[in-house]
């Protein structure tokens, strides 16, 4: 059986969502290597936005090991910098729980809920609308913008396009059930608020919104690791999903280091569960960016 599943510093980097290539079983469309890949980043906690530039190496795997189709980094925060597409383009600025912008864009002090209506929007009318299937990538906060979205959409929220084609979604390090650490800034952040455990969002997204499928089916590859200090791997873990991994905190990655293991040996010490199974343990695993590689083109499953 294949080996399953990606905030540091107060470091609240709840970053980087990441859309990704379809994979060969998922339902939802076509598993092509030139399926689009969008990746999100997550939380920005020095008020100087979010830098794409942290998608570069698993970007070059990516295209280095087959992809052929665009690799889209998004920007949603005003002061983002080297990313593809402005999410602050799409949908409307004062709809689904607006607010918290600076110069008229989203900023830390935006709704989660609000750029993934925003996100929602964005795929909809470049691929959707198109009959175009994408994967997607999210990192810490990411992970939730992709879920609450897809939740939205699926319950027939107005607020959002009527459909959505993502076949393969895979979260780094996202605190699906929160993380402490957001309680430090909860008090004057919305975003962490609702990353704070126990939160009212949180609550609804999992009595609600779990293991959220896009039109035709959705594979969800969720990765923590023990080694990562803002968001434990329990919470990166904690959504239903088809494909879980927690790596071991002997393989040293930190909230920040998912995108940038890019070793292809299969040797990472981590424990995986795939459709719902007893966690196995391993030591010949795959390494995050393989394993999200391989989710993202569906192999092995």
């Amino acid at each position: 059986m294949r080996i399953g599943r990606y905030f540091a510093a107060l470091a609240l980097t709840f970053s980087t969502v990441v859309a990704v290539a379809a994979p060969a079983n998922a339902a939802s469309g076509d598993s092509n290597a030139a399926t689009p890949v969008i990746y999100v980043h997550g939380y920005n906690t020095d008020g100087k936005g979010s830098d794409c530039g942290i998608w570069s190496d698993m970007r070059a795997f990516t295209t280095g090991n087959g992809f052929t189709g665009p690799q889209v980094t998004l920007k949603y925060y005003y002061n983002d910098l080297n990313c593809g597409v402005d999410l602050n383009n799409y949908g409307s600025q004062s709809t689904h729980f607006p607010g918290g912008q600076v110069n008229g864009q989203n900023s830390t002090g935006t709704d989660i809920r609000h750029i993934a209506y925003q996100f929602a929007w964005y795929v909809h009318d470049t691929y959707t609308s198109k009959g175009q299937n994408v994967g997607v990538v999210g990192h810490s906060m990411g992970g939730l913008v992709i879920r609450y979205a897809l939740y939205r959409v699926a319950a027939g929220d107005p607020d959002f396009p009527p459909s959505l084609l993502i076949s393969n979604i895979v979260n780094f390090g996202s605190p699906h059930s929160g993380a402490n650490i957001a309680a430090v800034c909860a008090a004057s952040n919305v975003e962490c608020t609702e990353m704070t455990p126990g939160s009212a969002f949180l609550g609804d997204l999992n009595a609600n919104g779990q293991n959220p499928q896009a039109t035709g089916g959705t594979d969800w590859t969720l990765m923590g690791s023990d080694f990562d200090t803002t968001v434990a791997d329990d919470s990166a873990t904690s959504m239903t999903a088809n494909h879980e991994v927690r790596y071991a905190s002997s393989n040293l990655i930190g909230h920040s280091d998912f995108y940038r293991k890019t070793r292809t040996t299969r040797d990472a010490n981590l424990s995986y569960s795939d459709h719902g199974s007893a966690y196995t343990s391993t030591t010949s695993g795959e390494w995050s960016v393989l394993r999200a590689h391989e989710a993202l083109s569906g192999a092995g499953y």
